[in-house]
């Protein structure tokens, strides 16, 4: 492979990282915003969906937008859109401009990401799968470093009851006269001017690359056209059925697997504190921050393994840990403390790492175009508007257990859709190169129709 994409490859690393780092700093300044805005709680938490249903409606829109000009350049015009709106989060004041850049923070990155795992596999093919595996690692360490980042400028109060909660309307007062206003603006618009800088550099590394890649294209497609081929009817049936079978199977796993992210980071804390072993909150917060590590070395794992395995044994593997990490938590939750520990770290061990793998799974099957790109990550991260956290939340504390069951069924189905997947690999028709076969004649009409157009 050229200098260029190894540079372009560094470049999607560092805008993965700052997109992540985008949409975490948020999530860890929300006490923040409850000052800066003069709000409660419910305020702020209504901005913090907004952003995430603006991040669903952007994976869903990239499918769309990206065709309309070159991917990276479009990813770095909405990097740039993304990081302003961060930026701004932190200085306004008025609750429906804090509503309307949450929102374009959101869909922001929600055009962003699906968009850079495309551009990684259109650009190193059948060696894509490292490659690939290797962007849960960057989200890790986003996940890891933005709040320990933000941490020293959040504001500081020194009473001891800081927070009020009023039963009657369910609201949160802080009262916090005695403390440090908070400084967060500091570290957003460090992130937010790294986010544009990058985005700079790559809009210009497109531009002074564009016709040695329309070059380069054009060579590999006129190669790969000389190998023509003729195929029956009942084997382009056998294909569609193939490709909807793969895309639906992973698109359930990644809408399951976005369940049980969701449910651990959202009742974790509650229902440590409800089993028989009371856990106090410190304690828990403790075990928050243990299973985080756990899940940052597991993206380490993630990406070794990458090297010698398939995606679909990688995806076994993190499954059947997450089982493991569900049974301890069914058997020992109620009677061992360090049980329970390494429940909770061994099942998120695989978090941040199942994600690539999926799409692992998914490029080394079927062609990963922008539209199942971002139906893929759409499913990975809308499982909370199906109600799911509301009938776990009405349950809890009657039945602290019920996250553990809920857990651990959707872990068994996750591992039942990999067996799946093996098995109708068995009437996979075609191979990858021939589903590219008609893509391929459309770019290179269209190439040689627009050089026909300078010309005249």
């Amino acid at each position: 492979m050229s200098k260029v994409t190894w540079i372009r490859t560094c470049l999607i690393y560092f805008s993965v990282f700052l997109t992540s780092a985008l949409y975490f700093a948020p999530a860890a300044s929300q006490l923040d915003f409850i000052d800066i805005l003069d709000a409660d709680i419910k305020t702020v938490s209504i901005g913090v969906w907004i952003r995430t249903v603006a991040y669903c409606i952007g994976t869903l829109s990239g499918a769309f937008i990206l065709l309309l000009g070159d991917k990276l350049t479009l990813c770095a015009f909405f990097l740039i859109i993304a990081s302003l709106s961060n930026g701004a989060l932190s200085i306004v004041k008025l609750t429906h401009l804090h509503y309307a850049f949450n929102g374009l923070l959101g869909f922001g990155c929600g055009v962003i990401e699906p968009a850079m795992l495309t551009a990684i596999s259109d650009m190193w093919k059948e060696k894509s799968n490292s490659f690939i595996q290797a962007i849960s690692f960057f989200c890790a360490a986003a996940s890891l470093i933005i709040p320990l980042s933000i941490s020293p400028f959040t504001s500081k109060s020194k009473s001891s009851d800081q927070s009020l909660v009023n039963q009657t309307n369910m609201t949160i007062t802080m009262t916090d006269a005695s403390g440090e206003e908070s400084q967060i603006w500091i570290p957003f618009a460090f992130i937010a001017a790294s986010s544009v800088s990058i985005s700079i550099f790559m809009i210009l590394l497109q531009c002074i690359t564009k016709n040695e890649d329309l070059k380069k294209c054009k060579k590999g497609w006129k190669k790969e056209l000389s190998k023509s081929f003729k195929e029956e009817d009942e084997r382009e049936n056998l294909k569609k059925l193939y490709t909807f079978l793969v895309v639906c199977l992973l698109c359930l796993a990644s809408l399951l697997f976005s369940a049980i992210f969701g449910l651990f980071h959202t009742f974790w804390i509650v229902f440590v504190g409800l089993i028989d072993l009371k856990i106090e909150k410190h304690a828990a917060l403790i075990m928050v921050s243990a299973s985080s590590a756990s899940t940052f070395l597991g993206t380490i794992v993630g990406v070794t393994l990458s090297f010698c395995l398939r995606g679909s044994f990688i995806y076994l593997i993190i499954t059947s840990i997450m089982i493991l990490g569900s049974l301890f938590l069914l058997i020992f939750a109620n009677s061992s403390t360090t049980m329970l520990w390494i429940g909770a770290m061994t099942t998120t061990f695989g978090f941040l790492s199942f994600p690539s793998t999926a799409f692992n799974c998914l490029v080394e099957r079927v062609q990963a175009t922008n539209f199942v790109s971002s139906l893929f990550m759409f499913c990975n991260i809308s499982s909370g508007a199906f109600g799911l956290p509301i009938f776990i939340g009405n349950y809890i504390q009657e039945q602290p257990m019920v996250l553990v069951y809920t857990m651990l069924c959707f872990s068994i189905i996750l591992f039942v859709i990999g067996v799946a997947l093996l098995l109708i690999d068995s009437i996979k028709p075609i191979t990858q190169k021939e589903i590219n076969h008609k893509k391929l004649s459309i770019k290179l009409n269209f190439f040689e129709l627009s050089e026909n157009h300078q010309v005249l």
